[in-house]
């Protein structure tokens, strides 16, 4: 079996962003997702945020303001979806049940909605 790896080291900012290629590899990666970025994220004015995960994931931390709708709730809450004024930013611990979740409604018709990642990224 063969393992094959890359290894990027980069120092600086790099054009555009004004972040290092390190800095963004880490926003993109895996951990990020988990862990937080460490950059607070706003949210779009007047959206409703989202977290689709469990009620006891919820409970044990949550983003002030911020709704509960389990992942396994979302399709029979379609009608709350819609009714939902502004920008919708769904949530979860990792961006993988929330991007479920967007890409669901998306194909309900809904197009104000987006996968906001981790919900620490919120907080």
């Amino acid at each position: 079996m063969r393992t094959l790896g890359l290894v990027i080291c980069v120092t600086g900012p790099r054009p555009g962003n004004g972040r290092s290629l390190q800095a963004n590899v880490e926003r993109m990666s895996i951990f990020g997702n988990l862990f937080g970025t460490g950059e607070k994220k706003s949210l779009p004015e007047g959206a409703t945020l989202v977290d689709v995960r469990s009620p006891g994931e919820f409970a044990s931390g949550h983003v002030d303001g911020s709704v509960n709708i389990p992942l396994d709730k979302v399709q029979g809450e379609l009608k709350r979806f819609k009714s939902m004024e502004g920008p919708i930013v769904l949530v979860c611990a990792s961006g993988n049940r929330s991007g479920q979740a967007t890409r669901w409604l998306e194909q309900q018709g809904l197009r104000n909605v987006q996968n906001g990642g981790s919900w620490v990224n919120f907080r």
